[in-house]
């Protein structure tokens, strides 16, 4: 079944919908109470329903989550020197220097920092996380360890 509008039954939100109560499309369940419809998104245990996190192995100063075009749901860094972790619309980390990020978060000397988007932000060329001891628009590298998640 698909959730297009179709002739017949009842009409919420100005459209009918092909989904019947009870069922299920893409994690979403559908449930008729009191003669409205209550969409409830679920989570999942399967391996295509999540998204992968990208991690270094060891202290890096750069860490690319995509090579091409998609979109950043969040990142994580650990250092135990302080610093920036900057966010770079780019499939590799750039030259030392003047930068202009995306983003950039201040991470504390033996702190970590994390963010997290419901939302993602879109990234036209690619979604590459850099540690700078500079910041935040010099990039000097420097390292930690780092995670993310892009698809």
């Amino acid at each position: 079944m698909s959730d297009v509008p179709l002739p017949g039954g009842p009409s919420f939100g100005g459209y009918i919908w092909a989904l019947k109560a009870g069922t299920t499309n893409t994690a979403q369940t559908i449930q008729s109470i009191g003669g409205a419809l209550l969409v409830t998104t679920a989570g999942s245990s399967s391996a295509d329903q999540g998204i992968a996190t990208v991690a270094t192995a060891t202290a890096q100063s750069s860490l690319v989550l995509k090579a091409t075009p998609g979109n950043f749901y969040g990142a994580n860094a650990t250092s135990t020197a302080a610093g920036y972790l900057m966010l770079f619309d780019a499939t590799s980390a750039p030259a030392d220097g003047t930068v202009t990020p995306k983003k950039v978060w201040a991470v504390a000397a033996n702190g970590s920092f994390s963010v997290a988007y419901d939302l993602p932000l879109v990234m036209a060329v690619g979604v590459t996380l850099v540690f700078s001891s500079t910041g935040p628009f010099t990039k000097t590298a420097a390292t930690c360890f780092m995670s993310g998640e892009a698809i």
